[in-house]
């Protein structure tokens, strides 16, 4: 994809934390979720990705965020619109009317932030940043300056 043009090469970074995440068990190659959840959708952490939007994202027009679960994503936009930042929460329980506006929002650039969980990123939209939980093997944050996934 980097080849046809859609998307452009990689900078990843690291928002460093004390998480240990070696007494949450695995399923596979993934976390259990639930376990993950409980670890990582915490006020403190959820700060922390915060602060990296305003760190590297301030300014773009849009930016996809991947959550752990539905709760992590609706605490995620909660927080990003009680600071300011418009923010909504897609996920497996958005009816399917809901996601296509919001996502044409998203499209449009008139809506700044979406929190992901447990759908498809490839249908979604162009986003300008692109910020992600891996739920799998380790947690990492990881960035697109540019995607075009359509």
């Amino acid at each position: 994809m980097l080849n046809q043009g859609f998307l452009c090469p990689m900078k990843p970074y690291t928002v460093s934390t004390s998480l240990d995440l070696s007494s949450i068990p695995t399923l596979g190659d993934d976390f259990v979720v639930s376990q993950l959840s409980k670890q990582v959708n915490t006020s403190r952490r959820n700060e922390l990705i915060l602060n990296a939007y305003r760190q590297h994202a301030v300014g773009r027009k849009t930016t996809l965020i991947f959550a752990t679960d539905i709760a992590h994503s609706q605490a995620l936009a909660e927080l990003f619109n009680v600071a300011g930042i418009e923010a909504i929460a897609v996920t497996s329980k958005t009816n399917k009317d809901e996601r296509r506006a919001i996502l044409t929002r998203l499209r449009d650039g008139s809506l700044p932030v979406v929190v992901n969980c447990g759908m498809d990123a490839a249908h979604m939209c162009t986003c300008t940043r692109l910020f992600g939980m891996c739920v799998y093997a380790r947690l990492c944050v990881f960035e697109y300056n540019s995607m075009k996934f359509w």
